[in-house]
């Protein structure tokens, strides 16, 4: 990044407590430039600023329009529709390069609250606009004060912009940067190692227009993009259309259970449960201050399995679970709501054309912004003791 010539990169603030495919809803966006190790910002901006600079609408695609009310056309901050991060960037600079504001990039480096959090856990406090921004627990929220503030940017733009701060994520990232650089020497193994933790965890994720660049990075897994595998698969993708920021308080517990059928197959049992332990929020229009963070969720949920897979039954979703394909993949989706305080399970059975001998092999890939739901997996009456999926997961099982 940005070696002798100038290269200019867009850096998206994805909300991952309203999660998206790729991370979360895309919230706000800055211009940094890079040169001879230099970094500068500028500025930063709302996304729906953005939006409204579009020169021309392109219709909602079918999920926008069945599960997102109120929305007819496909603006920037709804286009990371694909749970592959090059694919869904791929959509927003189409956008991007129709509105009154593009400017020239070499790629895209997407964010989340998460990556601020880690960030901050090392370098401290940070200033912005007279006010303090630290990692100090907020009770309103159960959450850290800085998530406190950049949910109230993400809930309130309206009342940033009226108080000259509608760009508070890109004087939030340089303050960050000049930080991390001027920091002793005695932090930086700490900043880099946070650095890839995040990028482990797809808490960032990486774009580049040069090819040698983009193949780096997806060599080593930076790139948010869907893998090819030879055996077993799982990828759990979950969109938050118009559930408030739900995903601060939702819990989630996945199992998966796989014998073999009588023609040699997988025949696997996914069950997924969700617990929603927090109090609603008043997320009414006409509120009087507050925070609506804990509304119904409302989540649009795609199964990515190995291309091939049959869905043999599902329950658990308001609207039905039917099968399709996607990059190379059998996805299986539906939609269904939680209201707070609330529970839910979601069951598939399925059939997978994938042959074992001596061995079962499956990869699990993560979702980004997720902070790592529990999963259990029982492979031909061998059972793995529950993780946190934190990144993509590889099991072998000896049979």
């Amino acid at each position: 990044m940005g070696q002798s010539t100038e290269k200019k990169y867009l850096i998206l603030f994805q909300n991952d407590k309203e999660l998206r495919p790729t991370g979360g809803f895309i919230t706000a966006y800055a211009v940094f430039r890079v040169q001879k190790g230099v970094i500068a910002s500028e500025g930063s901006e709302d996304i729906y600023r953005l939006d409204d600079t579009l020169l021309k609408r392109v219709p909602a695609p079918e999920p926008i329009v069945k599960y997102l009310p109120n929305v007819s056309s496909l603006n920037l901050r709804d286009s990371n529709l694909s749970p592959d991060y090059l694919v869904s960037m791929k959509q927003f600079e189409q956008l991007y390069d129709a509105t009154q504001a593009n400017k020239e990039i070499d790629g895209i480096i997407a964010l989340d609250t998460e990556f601020v959090l880690s960030m901050m856990k090392v370098l401290g406090p940070i200033d912005a606009y007279g006010s303090k921004f630290t990692t100090d627990e907020v009770e309103d929220c159960a959450c850290p004060q800085i998530i406190y503030e950049l949910e109230k940017f993400a809930d309130q733009p309206v009342a940033y912009e009226k108080g000259s701060r509608k760009d508070i994520i890109g004087v939030l990232m340089q303050q960050m940067m000049d930080k991390a650089f001027n920091a002793p020497k005695s932090t930086w193994p700490n900043l880099l190692g946070t650095t890839i933790t995040a990028l482990r965890e797809k808490h960032l994720l990486l774009y580049f227009h040069s090819s040698s660049s983009q193949q780096a990075v997806e060599k080593l897994n930076f790139a948010g993009r869907l893998s090819e595998y030879d055996g077993d698969y799982l990828h759990i993708n979950e969109t938050n259309f118009a559930g408030a920021k739900s995903n601060l308080y939702i819990q989630e517990k996945v199992k998966q259970v796989v014998k073999e059928d009588k023609d040699g197959n997988l025949a696997k049992k996914v069950t997924i449960e969700y617990k929603y332990p927090r109090r609603g929020d008043n997320c009414s229009l006409e509120r009087i201050g507050g925070l609506c963070l804990a509304g119904i969720y409302r989540d649009w949920i795609r199964i990515y399995v190995p291309k091939g897979s049959k869905l043999v039954k599902s329950s658990g979703t308001e609207v039905p679970i039917t099968a399709g394909e996607d990059l190379g993949k059998t996805v299986f989706e539906g939609f269904f709501t939680i209201r707070p305080e609330g529970t839910a399970k979601i069951e598939l059975e399925y059939t997978v054309p994938v042959k074992v001998n001596d061995q079962y092999k499956l990869l699990i890939q993560k979702q980004p912004g997720v902070k790592g739901h529990t999963y259990e997996v029982e492979a031909f009456g061998k059972k793995q003791k529950a993780f946190p999926l934190e990144t993509d997961k590889e099991l072998i099982f000896k049979l």
